[in-house]
Formats: C-alpha cells, sequence, structure tokens
C-alpha cells in the first residue's frame, strides 16, 4: 500500500484585540544634566518579541518585548494618566480660575507611554490676587518644588488670566531641565519673587552710630583740616582679639528676630589700607558681640 504525508498548516494563534496594552512597570530615571538627550527616542520599529508563553485552563499567556513606532524623534515618558490632552499649550494659555477647577483628565487613557515633542514645559498654578501683584509676562522669577526636583529653577510668566473672585491662573514656561520634569504631574511649590544672600546676625547686634574712622591701629583718621572723620554707621561689633571692632554693613532683610546683612563697600572704600579694609569686613564666622553696653571701637572685651 503506498502511503504518503499530507501537510496542513494549522492556526495557532489569531488576533483578538487592537490597541489594547496591560503592562505592569515602575520606572525611575535620573538624566544627567551632561547628558541631556540621553532619554530621547530616535527610532522605533513595530515588532512584538515573545519571551514566554505558558499554558492554562482554557487560556494561554504569552509574554514578551514590543517595539512601539512612533512619527518622529522625541523624549519618552511612561507615564499616561489622561492630561496629555488636556494640559496641552493651546488650552493652558486660556483658563481662568474657573476652569481651572474643572480640570479633569480624559477618561479611558492608556497606552504604552508618550512621547515629549520639544524641549519646554510649564507649570500651571492659581494664586490669589495680591500674590499675584504686579506679575506680567515676560517676567523671570524663581520656582522651587517640594519635592521631585532638588534646584530651583528660573521660571518665564508666561500667562496671567484675568481675575476671578480674588483669584488668577498662572502660568509659568521654561527650555530647562525637561527630562527632569515629565514624571511630575502635582506638585507644591514655592513662587520666589526675590532672593538676598547676606550673613544672617541677631537683631541686637546692629547697631547704628556716629563713629570716627580709625586706622588698623585704633587711631583716628583725619582730615585735610586735623579733625577726626565721622560718620552715622550701621555696623556690627565683632571681638578682634580681646577689643571690639566695628564692621560696618548694610541691611539687606529684616526679621522680628534676626536681620541679614553684607558688608557695607562703599563705607569701606574710605579706608586707604588693603589691610584696614578687609579687617572691618564682616565675614561668616566672624565673632558677632550681641549684647554689651557702651561700645565703641577698641573697647576692651575681654
Amino acid at each position: 500500500m503506498d502511503m504518503e504525508l499530507q501537510r496542513m498548516v494549522m492556526e495557532g494563534y489569531r488576533p483578538v484585540s487592537q490597541g489594547m496594552f496591560s503592562q505592569e512597570e515602575t520606572l525611575e530615571s535620573i538624566v544627567p544634566d551632561a547628558f541631556p538627550d540621553i532619554s530621547r527616542i530616535v527610532s522605533a520599529v513595530g515588532k512584538v518579541f515573545l519571551k514566554d508563553k505558558e499554558l492554562g485552563e482554557g487560556s494561554l499567556r504569552l509574554s514578551g518585548t514590543a517595539r512601539v513606532t512612533a512619527p518622529r524623534a522625541g523624549l519618552f515618558s511612561s507615564l499616561v494618566d489622561g492630561y496629555e490632552s488636556v494640559l496641552n499649550r493651546e488650552n493652558i494659555l486660556r483658563l481662568t480660575p474657573s476652569s481651572y477647577r474643572a480640570i479633569t483628565p480624559e477618561a479611558g487613557a492608556a497606552g504604552v507611554g508618550r512621547l515629549v515633542y520639544g524641549t519646554g514645559w510649564s507649570f500651571v498654578t492659581m494664586m490669589r490676587e495680591e500674590d499675584v501683584g504686579r506679575m506680567q509676562p515676560g517676567d523671570t522669577l524663581t520656582l522651587r518644588f517640594q519635592k521631585g526636583l532638588d534646584r530651583d529653577m528660573a521660571m518665564e510668566v508666561a500667562y496671567v488670566s484675568a481675575e476671578e473672585d480674588g483669584r488668577r491662573v498662572v502660568v509659568l514656561a521654561s527650555e530647562r531641565y525637561l527630562q527632569l520634569t515629565t514624571l511630575l504631574r502635582l506638585q507644591n511649590a514655592q513662587i520666589i519673587f526675590e532672593s538676598y544672600d547676606g550673613i544672617r546676625v541677631p537683631r541686637s547686634a546692629v547697631r547704628v552710630n556716629a563713629q570716627p574712622l580709625t586706622d588698623e591701629d585704633g587711631k583716628p583718621l583725619l582730615d585735610s583740616s586735623g579733625n577726626p572723620i565721622t560718620q552715622n554707621l550701621t555696623c556690627v561689633y565683632c571681638l578682634w582679639g580681646e577689643k571690639a571692632r566695628s564692621k560696618p554693613v548694610k541691611v539687606l532683610w529684616q526679621e522680628d528676630e534676626y536681620i541679614l546683612v553684607a558688608p557695607d563697600e562703599e563705607a569701606l572704600g574710605k579706608y586707604t589700607s588693603e589691610q584696614t579694609k578687609e579687617s572691618r569686613r564682616l565675614r561668616a564666622g566672624d565673632e558677632v558681640i550681641t549684647a554689651a553696653a557702651d561700645l565703641y571701637d577698641g573697647k576692651v572685651i575681654r
């Protein structure tokens, strides 16, 4: 009897759904400033690679990896929460306080991630009218997040809405740190309008005196007529060896218990000796005298 093998193609799988994704992942990434494009997607292909298979009762479970296509290069973020189509550039520049309160994510948003095009990002908030003050589009200020990003960022005011019930919507924009902000969404932040850099001293240490100017040895400086040179000085007294030495300062900021000061360069300029000038300059770490009566330059303290 003649026998021969017959070939039969059996369908082992078939598509059951298009555009359905089920994923579970945790992503934490820090992109160093030296390599700002390290997370940028350059190209992609549409293929699925089978990794594991598991046969169960009435089901077959497959797992693997997928590469998805993109129309152009962008910055990839795994966060997809439905705000992508709601908080776009066009919409946020038209927000009012009432529409800000009504912001909700788009229902049914899903996907493996999103691509961010461009380099800009925005921070949208609602502020009290008195806090907005004279803020105008084009102004620059500093934004400080409470968590998620440990640096201060210079932001440009992109939009200020009309006032509504004592509130305004403010949009701040930046072209920096995009790689560090793509996974951030709801954030508490401080808006810093001005900042000062100085030395904090107790309020009791700051004095305003009419004082004669002295040289390095404590001798009065004289004018061309031989009279002592005096001036009203805002100063602090510091220990210089066993004696008190006044150091001229200018006040930058005041609080109830302390004052932020910096060396008064104009007053220091009256000293002709560079050595004297530097000895009169207030520096961090100087031992400031806070409680003493009848202080004067050169008074013996110890």
